[in-house]
């Protein structure tokens, strides 16, 4: 789905969410990376300016299909990503976190997870353990797990965005307030990826529980 005519079958919302993503990345973005990329006197909310600024880029027109989960990710707005990159998270260190006996350490993790993420983290099975020794996974050190998470889940979200096709990776990045030091090989891209495909449910439910509805009714069928 990359043609206009086709962004009027869908809700409003979820249109407006397409077109901005298709044709104003701007608008969306983290102010400090566009900051960096945007040329001097260049309005990059306006029409032209958003037109010059794909062009200065090279960004082609992402193809995307709504029936792809990966696709959905891409689209959510900066405030569905930071609970997505913080669910994702957990499910990376949630071994660790289950683990934590420290009576101190506990109760900042207490008052830091909600009881949606509370849930997730007692979903997650003994073999999630290993999850921290899989090549690629981006677990930081040398803080607590309360200040993990936030760190965690961005660094993933940045390297899922690499195994994406580069017009929607790129336009996925931009939304991201921080991203991961360093190369991204394809294995960590798609290790990230699956972990981060494998968040979306729960995180969005947790978020805003009928969105992704709006990708499956009739009106988004057959784009």
């Amino acid at each position: 789905m990359n043609a206009p005519a086709n962004i009027f079958s869908l809700s409003p919302q979820v249109a407006r969410q397409v077109y901005q993503f298709i044709f104003s990345p701007a608008t969306d973005a983290e102010p400090s990376k566009l900051a960096a990329i945007v040329p001097a006197g260049l309005d990059p909310a306006s029409p032209c300016g958003a037109r010059a600024l794909r062009t200065s880029l090279g960004l082609d027109d992402p193809v995307l299909d709504l029936s792809r989960v990966e696709h959905r990710l891409a689209l959510l707005p900066r405030e569905g990503l930071g609970v997505l990159a913080r669910f994702v998270a957990i499910g990376l260190l949630a071994w660790p976190i289950r683990r934590v006996i420290r009576k101190a350490e506990f109760e900042r993790l207490a008052s830091s997870l909600s009881e949606a993420e509370w849930a997730y983290v007692m979903s997650r099975s003994e073999r999630d353990a290993s999850a921290t020794s899989k090549p690629g996974a981006n677990t930081p050190d040398g803080h607590t797990l309360a200040d993990q998470i936030d760190q965690a889940g961005w660094a993933e979200i940045d390297a899922a965005s690499h195994a994406l096709p580069q017009p929607i990776g790129f336009r996925l990045r931009l939304k991201l307030p921080q991203g991961r030091s360093g190369s991204v090989t394809a294995q960590v891209a798609g290790l990230s990826l699956e972990r981060a495909l494998d968040a979306y449910e729960s995180a969005v439910l947790a978020w805003r529980p009928h969105w992704d509805q709006q990708f499956t009714a009739p009106h988004a069928r057959g784009l």
